[in-house]
């Protein structure tokens, strides 16, 4: 199945590892969305493969919408995470 995954960030690098690592793998692409991080969260997309786009903050919504109509997303199906959550084994398969 192509998934893609969008996760939304503000200076979540201490959450944000496990969350890629727990869709590595057998998402098609993964996007971080940043809302201008200082705690290195752009590294840490990198390190897993994610693209790493910035985009202004309102609010959750609006987030949501600007990423669903502007990311270059090819999946047919697209997997929103907050990077506080994580995609157990079960779900992923």
């Amino acid at each position: 199945m192509q998934i893609a995954v969008v996760i939304l960030t503000y200076n979540e690098g201490a959450n944000l590892p496990d969350c890629l690592r727990s869709v590595a793998g057998w998402a098609r692409e993964i996007f971080v969305v940043d809302s201008g991080s200082t705690d290195g969260t752009q590294v840490i997309a990198r390190q897993y493969g994610a693209a790493f786009v910035e985009h202004a903050f309102e609010t959750h919504s609006q987030q949501w919408t600007w990423a669903l109509e502007n990311l270059p997303i090819r999946a047919r199906w697209v997997l929103g995470l907050d990077a506080d959550q994580r995609v157990t084994a079960e779900l992923a398969a």
